[in-house]
């Protein structure tokens, strides 16, 4: 009994994988997006990066450029046609205590396999993490 109550002692002292922050994402695209890719044999790319301003007293290095603290980055690359993806899970091992807020950014694009341009605009995702509690819908349609 002792070790089960050390176990629940040492897990609740450190952060928990159930208050990690993480964003749903439901990717669709219209007819015309998915059936041109399926076409062409192209495949999609979702690309996020999660960062932050770093946090008062954060030692955590800090991009240079930006000025923020990164928390890592995460790429899928996925044939066209709706999925749900949860992105955000490799935060619980991020630096999230050394930033005012994890954010993220959110790219989808195609994976340029058989075109050097990309050829879906499918919207984006830049803001806080703690603001995406329910999911994020984007649709991709054909650039023009």
């Amino acid at each position: 009994m002792n070790r089960l109550v050390l176990l629940a002692a040492a897990l609740s002292a450190g952060p928990a994988l159930a208050d990690t922050p993480t964003l749903t994402l439901k990717l669709t695209f219209d007819a015309e997006a998915q059936a041109a890719l399926a076409e062409r044999g192209e495949m999609v790319t979702v690309s996020a990066y999660f960062y932050g301003d770093p946090a008062p007293g954060a030692t955590a290095p800090t991009d240079p450029e930006m000025g923020w603290i990164n928390l890592g980055a995460e790429e899928y690359r996925l044939p066209p046609g709706p999925v749900t993806l949860t992105l955000g899970q490799g935060l619980a091992f991020a630096p999230v205590d050394q930033v005012v807020a994890p954010m993220v950014n959110v790219n989808i694009f195609t994976a340029r396999l058989t075109d050097e341009n990309n050829l879906i605009d499918c919207g984006f995702i830049d803001t806080a993490m703690a603001e995406l509690t329910a999911p994020q819908n984007l649709t991709c349609t054909l650039l023009k």
